[in-house]
């Protein structure tokens, strides 16, 4: 595929690896995009077909593909396509996800009349496995988002656009050996140097995949700690505020363990949010309320035991 030769308003990005049918399904959402002044970079982990035939075969050349081993860590893959794009906003999907067709038009309208925003992202609707709409996410704010988003991560990474420029200006990028969460990183470092702006319109579809169990919890939460410990260190963010945090994150694990009726890791956490706890008051009541919720489903963890 040839390179344009005009510079495209937005780059957008989608990381790759073996999940051809699904990438069709992105890939074609957003070319049927009703804003058409983009370039689109795959970046591919070395899927095991002819992914070179696969992208020729949509006969498009605002498509651009890459192919990187990333070694397991897509924030890597992420960072080749930031580095390749070239537009003046930059937009994320994930290959297992699609858009609206008016999703980018609607946030570069916004970033255009707006330049204090430095990210917008929209509303979803979550789908299952069987192409079934689950529900939509609740509205969100606007605006300063940094400290309620380090408290809980409700953005919808394939929903962003973000001004170039502005990671230009702060050299923001993703942060490389924190799987899982790499996304709500860089959307936190955005959200520190700029107001945010969010659609209440789901313009995005976000497949949900039955591997979302207790295992990825595990994970997901030491990265999250990792995280906010890298945060800590590098921007210099007061300490009560990354152990309320820590403290927040630390509970919904907890729940998160306790809904996949995991009792045992679900106590454990508990008790560890407690060295978090940092407003005691709050956090006493937040504390006792999911206590109670482990208490009341013993008895029913006690029937499938």
């Amino acid at each position: 595929m040839r390179r344009l030769t005009k510079i495209p308003k937005v780059s957008v990005i989608v990381t790759t690896f073996n999940r051809k049918n699904l990438l069709k399904k992105a890939i074609l959402s957003i070319l049927e995009q009703d804003f058409e002044d983009f370039e689109l970079i795959i970046v591919d982990n070395f899927s095991d077909y002819d992914i070179n035939n696969f992208i020729n075969s949509f006969n498009d050349e605002r498509i651009i593909l890459k192919q990187n081993n990333n070694y397991g860590d897509i924030a890597i893959n992420r960072n080749i396509g930031l580095g390749c794009a070239t537009g003046q906003y930059i937009a994320f999907c994930d290959d297992d996800d699609t858009w609206v067709n008016n999703k980018l038009s609607s946030q570069v309208n916004i970033m255009d009349s707006q330049p204090e925003i430095g990210l917008c992202h929209t509303n979803q609707n979550y789908i299952n496995d069987k192409n079934q709409k689950i529900k939509s996410n609740k509205s969100v704010k606007n605006g300063k988002i940094f400290f309620d988003l380090i408290l809980r991560n409700f953005i919808i990474f394939s929903s962003i656009v973000v001004r170039k420029s502005l990671i230009d200006k702060h050299n923001i990028s993703f942060y490389e050996g924190i799987k899982t969460v790499e996304d709500w990183y860089f959307c936190l470092i955005i959200c520190k140097y700029s107001k945010a702006r969010y659609i209440d319109k789901p313009l995005i579809n976000y497949l949900m995949h039955q591997e979302n169990n207790s295992t990825n919890v595990d994970l997901k939460y030491h990265s999250t700690i990792k995280t906010l410990n890298i945060i800590q260190e590098n921007y210099d963010i007061e300490n009560s505020i990354i152990k309320n945090a820590k403290f927040y994150h630390t509970l919904a694990c907890s729940n998160a363990f306790l809904v996949y009726g995991n009792l045992k890791k679900s106590i454990k956490f508990l008790l560890l949010s407690i060295r978090f706890w940092n407003y005691k008051g709050k956090h006493l009541i937040n504390t006792v309320v999911l206590a109670i919720n482990i208490i009341t489903s013993i008895p029913r963890y006690l029937r499938n035991f």
